[in-house]
């Protein structure tokens, strides 16, 4: 049982990590191999050798157990710095993923203060419309009262566009909408994004919004002789399949997992949020740059 006991706790972690850094063993252990069968090989009689090299064989013997001991030593060593490293890696990723809560949460703000003063424009312009509505029919004028009725059923009919059944996602959707075209820029938009999802609504709403700011920033760098365009498609197979395609000037790099990366500071962002976002849903997030295009595909 003692035998068991030590062979499990430290017999067995030794052995690990001897099949993970073989190399170094094999050579301790070669060296010591070629000079014992030097000794051996080169000897008329064994027993003799044995008696006359016992100094040496014994030195061998310490070098052996030394190179090994200062091997483990410089394993378990490089263990705790691997470790240290992994710590230091898990705390940069947990104070990206803050501070990318922290600008979703600020984005989130800014929505909402939007959406509220937007509401409070709407209160007051209604009310003032509502007296003009009462002061022509107190005054019989019911064709002005018609008209203005009608041009404000396709005025509200043209500000409030639905795109998707989701009222979260198709209000990200129309603001960046609207910064598009106030930029100049095509928008073609087909959405099949149910009301009910499988995942937070007001996340989804912010990797949308991450998109299309991006897409639109791509845009406003084109040059004079390059036409923009964005393409925003989304199809509903019992997954979401989101598709961004814009054209791009300067070709982001991208890293061995195929994500870009930004070497400007404070840049990249979104793009780290729109990647934690698939990591959380265990979604498939690819993005592609051909002939300068840029295209992502979301799948969720």
């Amino acid at each position: 049982m003692a035998f068991l006991l030590i062979l499990s706790r430290y017999v067995r972690p030794l052995y690990r990590q001897a099949v993970e850094h073989w190399p170094a063993y094999f050579a301790v252990a070669l060296g010591i191999y070629i000079t014992f069968n030097y000794y051996v090989l080169t000897a008329d009689d064994i027993v003799v050798m044995l008696t006359e090299k016992e100094i040496p064989l014994l030195l061998v013997i310490f070098v052996g157990l030394a190179s090994y001991g200062s091997i483990i030593i410089s394993l378990k060593n490089h263990q705790r710095e691997f470790q240290a490293k992994e710590e230091n890696h898990k705390m940069q990723a947990e104070r990206e993923y803050l501070e990318l809560a922290a600008g979703n949460m600020m984005q989130r703000l800014e929505l909402m203060e939007e959406i509220s003063a937007q509401n409070s424009r709407s209160a007051h312009d209604r009310r003032h419309f509502n007296n003009v509505l009462l002061e022509l029919l107190e005054g019989g004028q019911t064709n002005e009262v018609y008209t203005l009725l009608k041009n404000q059923n396709e005025t509200v009919h043209k500000i409030n566009r639905v795109y998707c059944q989701n009222p979260v996602v198709n209000a990200a959707v129309c603001h960046y909408a609207g910064l598009a075209e106030q930029a100049g820029i095509p928008a073609q938009i087909t959405l099949d994004i149910p009301g009910d999802l499988k995942v937070d609504s007001l996340e989804l709403s912010m990797v949308i919004s991450n998109l299309m700011e991006n897409a639109i920033q791509a845009c406003k760098k084109l040059p004079e002789n390059q036409k923009p365009y964005i393409t925003f498609n989304c199809k509903n197979v019992g997954r979401l399949l989101l598709e961004m395609v814009n054209p791009c000037s300067e070709v982001p790099p991208l890293d061995e997992n195929g994500y870009p990366i930004s070497r400007d500071e404070g840049h990249g962002i979104g793009s780290k949020s729109v990647i934690a976002f698939a990591k959380k849903y265990e979604g498939e997030l690819i993005y592609k740059i051909e002939n300068g295009i840029f295209q992502v595909r979301l799948l969720i």
